[in-house]
Protein backbone atom coordinates (compact mmCIF):
# COMPACT_ATOMS: atom_id res chain seq x y z
CA UNK A 1 0.00 0.00 0.00
CA UNK A 2 0.83 3.35 -0.63
CA UNK A 3 1.91 4.66 2.80
CA UNK A 4 2.90 1.32 4.40
CA UNK A 5 5.49 1.66 1.40
CA UNK A 6 6.42 5.26 1.66
CA UNK A 7 6.94 4.68 5.78
CA UNK A 8 9.21 1.37 4.80
CA UNK A 9 11.45 3.79 2.64
CA UNK A 10 11.71 6.40 5.38
CA UNK A 11 12.78 3.63 7.68
CA UNK A 12 15.29 2.99 5.62
CA UNK A 13 17.07 6.77 5.58
CA UNK A 14 16.29 6.55 8.87
CA UNK A 15 18.90 3.72 9.93
CA UNK A 16 22.21 5.29 11.44
CA UNK A 17 25.11 3.59 12.02
CA UNK A 18 25.84 2.52 15.06
CA UNK A 19 29.17 0.28 16.61
CA UNK A 20 28.56 -2.85 19.13
CA UNK A 21 29.12 -1.43 22.94
CA UNK A 22 30.23 -3.15 25.72
CA UNK A 23 27.32 -4.58 27.62
CA UNK A 24 26.64 -5.86 31.60
CA UNK A 25 26.46 -9.27 31.82
CA UNK A 26 23.42 -11.16 30.61
CA UNK A 27 22.44 -11.80 34.47
CA UNK A 28 23.05 -8.31 35.48
CA UNK A 29 20.56 -6.26 32.67
CA UNK A 30 17.23 -4.50 32.85
CA UNK A 31 14.72 -5.71 30.43
CA UNK A 32 15.67 -1.87 29.22
CA UNK A 33 19.27 -3.28 28.91
CA UNK A 34 18.34 -5.55 26.40
CA UNK A 35 15.98 -3.19 24.27
CA UNK A 36 19.03 -1.27 24.08
CA UNK A 37 21.49 -3.71 22.97
CA UNK A 38 18.61 -5.11 20.49
CA UNK A 39 18.72 -1.77 18.75
CA UNK A 40 22.14 -1.58 18.44
CA UNK A 41 22.97 -5.29 17.69
CA UNK A 42 20.55 -5.18 14.63
CA UNK A 43 22.79 -2.21 13.04
CA UNK A 44 26.06 -2.92 14.15
CA UNK A 45 26.64 -6.78 13.42
CA UNK A 46 27.20 -9.10 10.73
CA UNK A 47 24.60 -11.02 10.02
CA UNK A 48 23.21 -13.34 7.38
CA UNK A 49 19.62 -15.38 7.93
CA UNK A 50 16.23 -16.43 6.46
CA UNK A 51 13.27 -15.42 7.96
CA UNK A 52 9.43 -15.23 7.40
CA UNK A 53 6.66 -12.77 8.44
CA UNK A 54 3.00 -13.67 8.98
CA UNK A 55 0.21 -11.37 9.29
CA UNK A 56 -3.30 -12.83 10.45
CA UNK A 57 -5.37 -12.83 7.59
CA UNK A 58 -8.70 -11.29 9.61
CA UNK A 59 -9.72 -8.66 6.92
CA UNK A 60 -12.86 -6.82 6.32
CA UNK A 61 -14.04 -4.64 3.57
CA UNK A 62 -17.09 -2.45 2.66
CA UNK A 63 -16.71 -0.20 -0.17
CA UNK A 64 -20.28 0.97 -1.44
CA UNK A 65 -18.97 3.14 -5.06
CA UNK A 66 -15.68 5.21 -6.40
CA UNK A 67 -12.09 4.73 -6.51
CA UNK A 68 -10.51 2.93 -3.35
CA UNK A 69 -9.02 5.61 -1.27
CA UNK A 70 -4.91 6.50 -1.94
CA UNK A 71 -4.12 5.25 1.19
CA UNK A 72 -5.34 1.63 0.83
CA UNK A 73 -4.41 0.32 -1.74
CA UNK A 74 -2.86 -2.86 -2.10
CA UNK A 75 -3.72 -3.92 1.29
CA UNK A 76 -3.56 -7.63 2.04
CA UNK A 77 -2.15 -10.31 4.45
CA UNK A 78 0.31 -12.94 3.68
CA UNK A 79 3.15 -15.27 4.83
CA UNK A 80 6.75 -14.35 3.23
CA UNK A 81 9.93 -15.43 3.86
CA UNK A 82 12.82 -13.56 3.07
CA UNK A 83 17.00 -13.47 2.93
CA UNK A 84 19.05 -10.21 5.04
CA UNK A 85 22.54 -10.16 5.15
CA UNK A 86 23.82 -7.39 6.93
CA UNK A 87 27.56 -5.90 7.45
CA UNK A 88 29.15 -2.83 8.28
CA UNK A 89 31.82 -2.24 5.51
CA UNK A 90 34.19 0.44 6.01
CA UNK A 91 32.40 1.80 8.22
CA UNK A 92 29.52 2.24 6.15
CA UNK A 93 25.96 -0.12 6.50
CA UNK A 94 25.70 -2.51 3.59
CA UNK A 95 22.48 -4.80 3.37
CA UNK A 96 20.48 -6.95 1.16
CA UNK A 97 17.34 -8.71 1.07
CA UNK A 98 15.63 -11.78 -0.83
CA UNK A 99 12.16 -12.53 -1.67
CA UNK A 100 12.22 -16.42 -1.00
CA UNK A 101 8.52 -16.59 -2.43
CA UNK A 102 7.25 -15.19 -5.75
CA UNK A 103 8.91 -13.17 -8.64
CA UNK A 104 13.16 -12.53 -7.72
CA UNK A 105 13.28 -9.55 -6.24
CA UNK A 106 16.12 -7.53 -4.13
CA UNK A 107 16.60 -4.92 -2.41
CA UNK A 108 20.28 -3.57 -1.66
CA UNK A 109 21.04 -0.67 0.82
CA UNK A 110 24.90 0.92 1.12
CA UNK A 111 24.11 3.24 3.78
CA UNK A 112 21.02 5.05 2.72
CA UNK A 113 20.74 4.47 -0.60
CA UNK A 114 18.58 1.81 -1.73
CA UNK A 115 18.00 -0.35 -5.11
CA UNK A 116 15.82 -2.54 -5.62
CA UNK A 117 16.21 -5.27 -8.39
CA UNK A 118 13.38 -6.44 -10.18
CA UNK A 119 12.64 -9.63 -12.29
CA UNK A 120 12.54 -8.81 -15.93
CA UNK A 121 9.00 -7.29 -16.58
CA UNK A 122 8.19 -6.54 -13.00
CA UNK A 123 6.52 -3.62 -12.41
CA UNK A 124 8.26 -0.90 -9.37
CA UNK A 125 4.25 -0.25 -8.70
CA UNK A 126 4.39 -4.20 -7.79
CA UNK A 127 7.10 -3.85 -5.82
CA UNK A 128 6.14 -1.27 -3.60
CA UNK A 129 2.93 -3.26 -2.22
CA UNK A 130 5.45 -6.03 -1.43
CA UNK A 131 7.83 -4.81 0.95
CA UNK A 132 8.35 -6.17 3.73
CA UNK A 133 7.25 -3.77 6.37
CA UNK A 134 7.52 -6.53 8.81
CA UNK A 135 10.88 -6.36 8.83
CA UNK A 136 11.62 -2.47 8.66
CA UNK A 137 8.26 -1.27 9.47
CA UNK A 138 7.47 -3.06 12.67
CA UNK A 139 10.76 -4.98 13.31
CA UNK A 140 13.96 -3.30 13.02
CA UNK A 141 13.16 -0.16 12.54
CA UNK A 142 11.37 0.50 15.82
CA UNK A 143 13.21 1.80 18.82
CA UNK A 144 11.77 -0.48 21.56
CA UNK A 145 14.21 1.27 23.86
CA UNK A 146 12.19 4.31 23.93
CA UNK A 147 8.95 2.89 25.37
CA UNK A 148 7.43 6.05 27.36
CA UNK A 149 5.05 5.23 30.22
CA UNK A 150 2.34 3.93 28.07
CA UNK A 151 4.23 0.32 27.71
CA UNK A 152 5.05 -1.89 30.56
CA UNK A 153 8.14 -3.91 29.90
CA UNK A 154 9.16 -7.29 31.33
CA UNK A 155 11.77 -10.47 31.34
CA UNK A 156 9.26 -14.02 30.30
CA UNK A 157 9.79 -17.25 29.66
CA UNK A 158 13.49 -18.09 27.38
CA UNK A 159 13.43 -19.75 24.44
CA UNK A 160 15.65 -20.88 22.07
CA UNK A 161 15.07 -19.82 18.27
CA UNK A 162 17.41 -20.84 15.27
CA UNK A 163 19.06 -22.68 17.58
CA UNK A 164 19.92 -19.90 19.63
CA UNK A 165 19.29 -19.32 23.39
CA UNK A 166 16.85 -16.36 23.49
CA UNK A 167 16.02 -14.04 26.51
CA UNK A 168 12.25 -13.59 26.15
CA UNK A 169 10.79 -9.50 26.88
CA UNK A 170 6.64 -8.81 26.87
CA UNK A 171 5.84 -5.32 25.87
CA UNK A 172 2.23 -4.46 27.05
CA UNK A 173 0.18 -1.77 26.44
CA UNK A 174 -1.37 0.39 29.63
CA UNK A 175 -4.28 1.52 27.57
CA UNK A 176 -6.40 -0.11 24.96
CA UNK A 177 -5.23 2.47 22.21
CA UNK A 178 -1.94 -0.09 21.10
CA UNK A 179 -0.78 -3.68 20.68
CA UNK A 180 1.26 -5.82 22.65
CA UNK A 181 4.62 -7.50 21.92
CA UNK A 182 6.35 -10.71 22.56
CA UNK A 183 10.28 -10.15 22.19
CA UNK A 184 13.31 -12.70 21.84
CA UNK A 185 16.97 -11.19 21.95
CA UNK A 186 19.66 -13.50 20.67
CA UNK A 187 22.17 -14.39 24.39
CA UNK A 188 24.58 -13.74 22.63
CA UNK A 189 24.50 -10.91 21.04
CA UNK A 190 21.65 -9.02 21.27
CA UNK A 191 20.08 -9.63 17.36
CA UNK A 192 16.28 -9.64 17.71
CA UNK A 193 14.96 -13.45 17.26
CA UNK A 194 11.38 -13.79 17.18
CA UNK A 195 8.79 -11.00 17.30
CA UNK A 196 5.40 -11.68 18.18
CA UNK A 197 2.32 -8.55 17.71
CA UNK A 198 -0.66 -9.22 19.38
CA UNK A 199 -3.87 -7.45 20.26
CA UNK A 200 -5.93 -6.77 23.02
CA UNK A 201 -7.09 -10.34 23.51
CA UNK A 202 -3.38 -12.03 23.14
CA UNK A 203 -4.31 -13.00 19.48
CA UNK A 204 -0.92 -13.11 17.61
CA UNK A 205 -1.47 -10.34 14.62
CA UNK A 206 2.13 -10.71 13.19
CA UNK A 207 4.87 -12.79 13.69
CA UNK A 208 8.43 -12.40 12.71
CA UNK A 209 11.09 -15.18 13.40
CA UNK A 210 14.26 -16.18 12.25
CA UNK A 211 14.96 -19.81 10.88
CA UNK A 212 18.49 -19.66 10.21
CA UNK A 213 20.67 -17.19 11.41
CA UNK A 214 24.34 -16.73 11.00
CA UNK A 215 26.50 -14.19 13.02
CA UNK A 216 29.98 -12.64 12.61
CA UNK A 217 32.85 -13.18 10.14
CA UNK A 218 31.08 -16.16 8.69
CA UNK A 219 29.05 -13.38 6.78
CA UNK A 220 30.45 -13.50 3.17
CA UNK A 221 30.98 -9.55 1.53
CA UNK A 222 30.15 -11.42 -1.70
CA UNK A 223 27.05 -12.52 -0.77
CA UNK A 224 25.95 -8.61 0.07
CA UNK A 225 26.43 -7.82 -3.93
CA UNK A 226 22.78 -7.99 -5.97
CA UNK A 227 21.79 -11.05 -8.25
CA UNK A 228 23.36 -10.13 -11.96
CA UNK A 229 19.48 -11.54 -13.41
CA UNK A 230 17.12 -8.49 -12.86
CA UNK A 231 17.13 -5.07 -13.53
CA UNK A 232 18.31 -2.37 -10.75
CA UNK A 233 16.03 0.36 -9.99
CA UNK A 234 16.73 3.04 -7.53
CA UNK A 235 14.26 3.64 -4.94
CA UNK A 236 13.42 6.93 -4.46
CA UNK A 237 12.32 8.39 -0.79
CA UNK A 238 9.42 10.18 -1.68
CA UNK A 239 6.84 9.77 -3.98
CA UNK A 240 7.50 9.47 -8.18
CA UNK A 241 6.52 12.95 -9.83
CA UNK A 242 4.75 14.57 -6.65
CA UNK A 243 7.20 16.75 -5.17
CA UNK A 244 5.99 18.54 -1.97
CA UNK A 245 4.08 21.93 -2.24
CA UNK A 246 5.36 24.72 0.09
CA UNK A 247 1.89 24.01 1.95
CA UNK A 248 2.41 22.81 5.51
CA UNK A 249 -0.76 20.33 5.96
CA UNK A 250 -0.79 20.94 10.27
CA UNK A 251 -1.25 24.57 9.02
CA UNK A 252 -4.99 23.68 7.14
CA UNK A 253 -6.15 20.30 8.67
CA UNK A 254 -5.58 18.99 12.26
CA UNK A 255 -7.02 15.71 14.59
CA UNK A 256 -8.62 16.85 17.17
CA UNK A 257 -7.62 13.65 18.90
CA UNK A 258 -4.74 11.17 18.72
CA UNK A 259 -4.09 8.22 21.48
CA UNK A 260 -2.01 9.64 24.51
CA UNK A 261 1.75 9.56 23.94
CA UNK A 262 1.47 9.64 19.76
CA UNK A 263 2.74 13.09 18.78
CA UNK A 264 3.23 13.83 14.69
CA UNK A 265 6.36 13.09 13.24
CA UNK A 266 5.93 14.14 9.68
CA UNK A 267 3.53 15.41 7.35
CA UNK A 268 3.68 15.72 3.59
CA UNK A 269 1.43 17.20 0.84
CA UNK A 270 1.46 15.37 -2.69
CA UNK A 271 -0.19 17.22 -5.57
CA UNK A 272 -1.36 15.15 -8.70
CA UNK A 273 1.09 13.44 -10.69
CA UNK A 274 0.14 14.44 -14.65
CA UNK A 275 1.86 11.13 -15.92
CA UNK A 276 -0.38 9.01 -13.93
CA UNK A 277 -4.01 9.73 -14.68
CA UNK A 278 -6.31 9.13 -11.58
CA UNK A 279 -4.16 10.49 -8.90
CA UNK A 280 -5.07 13.44 -6.60
CA UNK A 281 -3.99 15.88 -4.06
CA UNK A 282 -3.02 13.94 -0.66
CA UNK A 283 -1.67 14.77 2.10
CA UNK A 284 -0.53 13.04 4.85
CA UNK A 285 -0.28 13.94 8.70
CA UNK A 286 2.32 10.85 10.42
CA UNK A 287 2.08 9.53 14.19
CA UNK A 288 3.80 7.56 16.37
CA UNK A 289 4.49 6.87 20.02
CA UNK A 290 8.35 5.02 19.49
CA UNK A 291 6.53 1.97 19.20
CA UNK A 292 3.31 1.98 16.90
CA UNK A 293 2.80 4.51 13.69
CA UNK A 294 -0.49 5.20 11.72
CA UNK A 295 -0.62 7.81 9.15
CA UNK A 296 -3.52 10.05 7.93
CA UNK A 297 -4.41 10.78 4.30
CA UNK A 298 -6.88 13.28 3.51
CA UNK A 299 -7.73 13.86 -0.47
CA UNK A 300 -10.60 15.67 -2.24
CA UNK A 301 -13.42 13.28 -2.21
CA UNK A 302 -13.51 11.49 -5.81
CA UNK A 303 -16.33 12.93 -8.32
CA UNK A 304 -18.24 9.35 -7.82
CA UNK A 305 -17.89 9.43 -4.14
CA UNK A 306 -16.56 7.02 -2.27
CA UNK A 307 -18.17 4.25 0.37
CA UNK A 308 -16.65 3.34 3.65
CA UNK A 309 -13.51 1.04 4.04
CA UNK A 310 -12.69 -0.91 7.03
CA UNK A 311 -9.59 -3.46 6.68
CA UNK A 312 -7.72 -5.10 8.70
CA UNK A 313 -4.61 -7.36 7.57
CA UNK A 314 -2.31 -8.27 10.94
CA UNK A 315 -1.98 -5.32 13.11
CA UNK A 316 -2.39 -2.61 10.50
CA UNK A 317 -6.09 -1.19 9.79
CA UNK A 318 -7.13 1.13 7.06
CA UNK A 319 -10.31 2.88 7.31
CA UNK A 320 -12.29 5.86 5.25
CA UNK A 321 -14.50 8.87 7.08
CA UNK A 322 -16.00 11.56 5.28
CA UNK A 323 -15.04 15.02 6.40
CA UNK A 324 -16.57 18.40 5.00
CA UNK A 325 -14.15 21.41 5.07
CA UNK A 326 -14.21 25.36 4.23
CA UNK A 327 -12.64 23.40 0.88
CA UNK A 328 -15.19 21.27 0.06
CA UNK A 329 -16.06 17.29 0.92
CA UNK A 330 -12.56 15.28 1.31
CA UNK A 331 -11.81 11.39 1.96
CA UNK A 332 -10.20 11.05 5.31
CA UNK A 333 -8.04 7.97 5.95
CA UNK A 334 -5.97 6.38 8.12
CA UNK A 335 -3.65 3.18 8.34
CA UNK A 336 -1.77 2.09 10.84
CA UNK A 337 -1.19 0.06 14.02
CA UNK A 338 -4.05 0.52 15.98
CA UNK A 339 -7.21 -1.48 17.06
CA UNK A 340 -10.03 -0.54 15.05
CA UNK A 341 -12.01 1.43 17.15
CA UNK A 342 -9.08 3.67 18.08
CA UNK A 343 -8.55 4.13 13.97
CA UNK A 344 -11.99 5.00 14.08
CA UNK A 345 -11.77 8.01 16.35
CA UNK A 346 -9.02 9.34 15.17
CA UNK A 347 -10.77 9.88 11.36
CA UNK A 348 -14.05 10.85 13.21
CA UNK A 349 -11.54 13.77 14.76
CA UNK A 350 -9.78 15.13 11.22
CA UNK A 351 -10.97 18.54 10.17
CA UNK A 352 -9.97 21.65 8.61
CA UNK A 353 -8.79 24.32 10.33
CA UNK A 354 -10.82 27.47 10.10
Amino acid sequence: MRGVARRVAVAFAGISLATPVPAAPAAERTPADWLAQMRNAQRAHAYDGVFSYYTKENAHNTRVHGPLPTGARGFNARLATFRVIHKVVDGVERERIVYLDGPPREIVRTGDQVACVLAPGDKLLALNGALPSGLYGRVFARDFASVSEHYDVRFSQPNRVAGRAAIGLRVTPRDADRFGYNLWLDEETGLLLRSELRDTTGTKLEIFVFSTLRVGDRVALADLEPSADGDLVWHRLSEPGAPPTSETPPLTWRTRWVPPGFSMTGADSFQPDARRPGTRHVRTLRFSDGLAAFSVFIEPMPEAGAGSVVSRAGATVALTHGATGDSGDHLITVIGEVPVATAQRIAAGVSQRP
